[in-house]
């Protein structure tokens, strides 16, 4: 009697052991933490919580919220007193590339288009007002903005430097020109970034006095990515890791999530320009309505792709 239950024991235990196998090996490709949900979603009335880590296209205006900078006071080191201030600083909010708007010129009212065409044909599933908002959405953009700073980011740049006022009050309490030595690359968007920064943080005389100590653009130093060679060819190619990532199952799962949502066949193109769009358009102006195309699990597998691209 004890050995016919202990051959079933082990008959069941091999039958459950093949049943796990199989459902791995079916499943090993199916993202555990990217669910394909197929519900309507709707962005309109939900702006301020959704999902705002972009890479480096994060607006800078959300990590001051999110860490509370503004609400940092002076900072005080015991028996020390501040002496300088060293600042390699990235350059503020910009407009895209002359070449990135041209390409949303001619993409982003062909995706509106279809997007609109999809909708009449009850194809989409977005709500009605995140349709109505597509649908009164025009492009801001000029080839002419190219690469320089935006409204949104002189603010950015001003606000930094009154936190640093506010953080080292002694450093700024007596104004000489010769303190002041600024630099920055050829790109126009280096300079108007200084520029905004000093305007903020000095009356309009001091600012001409420093002015007059602007160093000529430093591209070998601040830009030297862009100068060494080696790390040019480097570069060229697609890092593994990112291939591999853009084939595997959670930008599979995201194209089909998209095309699903917005009713005709989404392209890696399509993708490009749809994150363009909600990315820049909400640092620049505030809100996008291209946003509401995403969810927040799309848009943070898209952050992982391009951390992977940027950092890996």
């Amino acid at each position: 009697m004890n050995s016919k239950w202990i051959r079933l024991g082990l008959v069941v235990t091999v039958i459950v052991l093949v049943a796990v196998i199989l459902y791995l090996v079916l499943h090993k490709n199916a993202p555990v933490c990217y669910p394909d949900n197929r519900e309507e979603t709707c962005y309109h009335g939900k702006e301020q919580n959704a999902y705002r880590l972009y890479g480096t296209k994060t607006d800078y205006r959300v990590l001051v919220k999110m860490y509370q900078l503004d609400k940092q006071g002076e900072y005080i080191v015991p028996g020390c007193n501040v002496e300088g201030l060293f600042l390699y600083n990235r350059h503020t909010t910009r407009y895209p590339d002359r070449d990135d708007i041209v390409k949303m010129v001619e993409a982003m009212p062909r995706l509106q288009r279809a997007i609109l065409d999809s909708a009449s044909a009850s194809k989409v599933h977005l709500c009605k007002e995140d349709v109505q908002a597509l649908s009164n959405w025009t492009l801001k953009l000029k080839p002419s903005d190219d690469n320089h700073v935006t409204e949104s980011g002189r603010k950015v740049s001003a606000d930094q430097a009154k936190r640093f006022v506010t953080r080292f009050p002694q450093l700024f309490s007596n104004f000489k020109a010769r303190d002041y030595v600024v630099g920055f690359t050829s790109r126009v968007r280096t300079r108007e970034t200084a520029e905004a920064f000093l305007k903020s943080l000095l009356s309009a005389q001091e600012y001409l006095e420093v002015e007059k100590n602007f160093l000529s653009p430093q591209d070998d130093l601040l830009q030297f990515h862009k100068e060494c060679d080696k790390l040019i060819k480097e570069k060229e190619d697609t890092p593994a890791a990112v291939a591999a990532f853009e084939k595997g199952p959670y930008m599979s799962r995201l194209m089909d999530r998209l095309t699903w949502r917005l009713g005709f066949n989404i392209t890696k193109g399509d993708l490009k320009m749809l994150l363009r769009g909600c990315m820049f358009e909400y640092a620049i102006f505030d809100q996008s309505p291209w946003c509401s195309v995403f969810t927040e699990d799309d848009l943070k597998a898209v952050e992982f792709k391009d951390d992977l691209d940027d950092y890996y």
